[in-house]
């Protein structure tokens, strides 16, 4: 069954990446959000209208996400046509002769654009396409709080106060494992409520080597883990324009798990999914929907948390769509975003088991659904709370190569946790200097 599904998983989940921002050492961390809240709106609309129909209309889809046109025609385009059968809808793919600015000084308006979280900074934001979209949402009676808070806090930030643009897609974090390994050596699952001190202590238990075959405990998506992180730290700081690396909280990351995953194990653990000899990945919570994993005894838990941090989990992923502010149909395009982030469609991205952007009890209720997964623990996404989501720049692709160079020097033994985080901040500061000034 899985195998026969495996094609349309491909198609409709995609790999996320996040960069994240949060405040300074002496302000207060920001305060996580249960991930399996219901929420309801807070007011009803008042005398909401239902606005008419928009008439026919030729609209142009543009993201930098690389997507193929099966991936976005599998993703959303197809449910869009389905709707609004009088709409025309292209899209066009980006790359060297067809990326934002170049469409913009050919001549092609882009109508809606989408994108995940961490390329709004690096797509539609720097050519000025976005627009405040507040009159459009109250115009189709779009109620926010049906959206987890930060989802929304985070995009007006990075709209410098204005709501650019709407989740409709998620993702997050989750614990794989490979139940075989924890079998062959009559060790028992991770389960959802566990730490990481725990699940440090379960990979110290399964690192060893039998005839001949070296087996690893764990294995961790070091840029999604840095990225999506449980401490909502950033890689810059917006309000001082400085790396953050120096900051005390991230060395709970890094003491508390890198340091000493890194000692038992020794070495970075082979692929999880080709090797099957690595027991747990810590990775993006749709692993098992990129991929082929018909052939391993597998199942899924809940992110462990930080004994420092109780019952916070990793930050959500999600990607958002917007109107451009050049499109001579808003209507149009702000009828499908509504039907987009409608109870309706988002039901359908969670009957195939992928994250939704608004939680619902039917949404909720018919998570996964549509897939071969039910007899998995794919439900824990919702276990823990999330930390809130941070904002991203568009200089943290080459500050966290800065980061991860000097966190691989520490692991190595060369330095220690306070050399690394002093070098690292002097040497992220200076590169951040360089591409500020290249701007």
């Amino acid at each position: 069954m899985v195998k026969r599904h495996f094609a349309a998983w491909m198609l409709m989940i995609v790999m996320f990446f996040v960069a994240a921002a949060c405040s300074a050492d002496e302000q207060a961390a920001p305060q996580p959000t249960p991930a399996g809240t219901v929420r309801e709106a807070d007011n009803e609309p008042a005398a909401a209208t239902v606005p008419e129909p928009a008439p026919p209309a030729e609209l142009i889809i543009h993201s930098s996400s690389g997507w193929t046109e099966e991936t976005v025609d599998e993703r959303f385009a197809n449910a869009v046509r389905e709707k609004f059968p009088h709409h025309t809808i292209t899209y066009i793919r980006t790359g060297a002769d067809s990326n934002y600015s170049a469409l913009i000084t050919s001549g092609v308006t882009i109508d809606i654009f989408f994108e995940s979280i961490a390329q709004m900074s690096l797509g539609p934001l720097p050519v000025g396409l976005e627009q405040d979209m507040e009159e459009l949402v109250r115009k189709y009676n779009i109620d926010l709080s049906v959206f987890e808070p930060s989802m929304i806090d985070v995009i007006r930030t990075m709209g410098e106060g204005k709501l650019v643009a709407l989740p409709f897609l998620n993702n997050t974090l989750s614990l794989y494992y490979n139940k075989d390994i924890f079998d062959r050596f009559g060790v028992s699952y991770p389960t959802d409520d566990m730490t990481w001190n725990e699940i440090i202590e379960l990979a110290r238990t399964l690192t060893r080597e039998e005839d001949g075959q070296k087996y690893y405990g764990l294995a961790i998506a070091m840029g999604h883990m840095l990225r999506l992180n449980q401490m909502s730290m950033p890689y810059v700081d917006l309000e001082t324009v400085e790396p953050t690396i120096a900051n005390e909280r991230w060395k709970i990351l890094i003491d508390r798990l890198l340091v000493p995953l890194y000692q038992i194990q020794e070495e970075s653990p082979p692929n999880f999914l080709t090797q099957q000899t690595v027991a747990m990945q810590a990775g993006l919570a749709n692993i098992h929907l990129n991929n082929d994993m018909s052939d391993m005894n597998w199942d899924v838990a809940a992110l462990p948390t930080f004994e420092e941090l109780p019952g916070v989990g990793p930050q959500l992923y999600p990607t958002y769509v917007g109107v451009s502010k050049v499109s001579k149909h808003q209507e149009q395009s702000m009828e499908i975003i509504q039907y987009l982030v409608s109870e309706e469609f988002q039901t359908k991205v969670a009957e195939i088991g992928a994250l939704p952007a608004i939680r619902t009890d039917q949404i909720l209720e018919r998570f996964g659904t549509a897939t071969d997964f039910q007899d998995k623990n794919i439900r824990s996404v919702f276990y823990e709370n999330h930390a809130p989501i941070t904002v991203k720049t568009k200089y943290d692709t080459e500050i966290e190569r800065v980061y991860n160079s000097n966190i691989n020097l520490l692991l190595s033994g060369e330095i220690d946790t306070n050399t690394m985080m002093r070098q690292a901040y002097e040497e992220a500061k200076l590169k951040l200097s360089e591409l500020m000034q290249a701007d």
